[in-house]
């Protein structure tokens, strides 16, 4: 009877060895799990680590850039124009320019009636071609009423067509070489001086020296 009720010894033991080999492998499976799970975790925390640090590499290189584009504060200066600049009012030498230019073609010489090529020479050699008289005029650049000459009486339309029509017209400075020579030639007193000169002999004819609206 005991022996009937009794278990077999070996099922105790392979119970057993069973049970602790499956204990075991369980514990074995339970270790290499959790190792797996480490070696899984220790991965992700070094790639974690190296996104990091790449990531601070990324920031310092953008620091940096930054840092080298830097543009300056607009609102420091506020030279940078806009709806509020004004336009710059023309400038006082610009008027005194074009106001000296005015002046200067108002009692500029009477170039559309002059003879200028040769001197007093080749006036004279051209009046004596044309048979007509040589109509001097010598100037002072001083002397205003020499300036008022160019302005009313060589562009008044009347004197320009008698000027046309009889004479051959010479004008000089009384500084200048050609004009210091008619001056000692023919005793010039006064500016400005008009003579009328004898193309073929050279003879002063009529001369008038000095000039004033009231007496012409």
């Amino acid at each position: 009877a005991w022996a009937a009720d009794a278990p077999p010894s070996g099922g105790g033991a392979s119970n057993a060895s069973s049970g602790g080999s499956g204990n075991g492998g369980a514990a074995a499976g339970g270790g290499g799990g959790d190792g797996s799970g480490s070696g899984r975790t220790s991965s992700q925390r070094n790639s974690s680590a190296r996104d990091a640090g790449d990531s601070d590499s990324n920031d310092g290189a953008m620091d940096d850039s930054d840092d080298e584009y830097a543009y300056p504060d607009s609102d420091d200066d506020g030279d940078y124009g806009g709806a509020s600049a004004s336009v710059p009012a023309p400038s006082a030498t610009a008027s005194a320019l074009s106001a000296t230019s005015n002046l200067q073609a108002m009692f500029a010489p009477p170039v559309h009636l002059l003879h200028s090529a040769g001197g007093f020479m080749g006036a004279k050699n051209v009046a004596k071609d044309a048979r007509r008289w040589l109509l001097v005029n010598i100037q002072s650049d001083s002397d205003f009423a020499c300036h008022a000459l160019n302005r009313d009486v060589w562009r008044d339309e009347l004197v320009e067509n008698l000027v046309r029509e009889g004479f051959i017209l010479w004008q000089a400075e009384n500084n200048s070489a050609e004009g210091q020579t008619y001056v000692q030639r023919y005793r010039v007193s006064g500016y400005p001086h008009l003579g009328i000169v004898d193309p073929r002999t050279g003879t002063l004819l009529w001369r008038k020296e000095g000039w004033t609206q009231i007496e012409p």
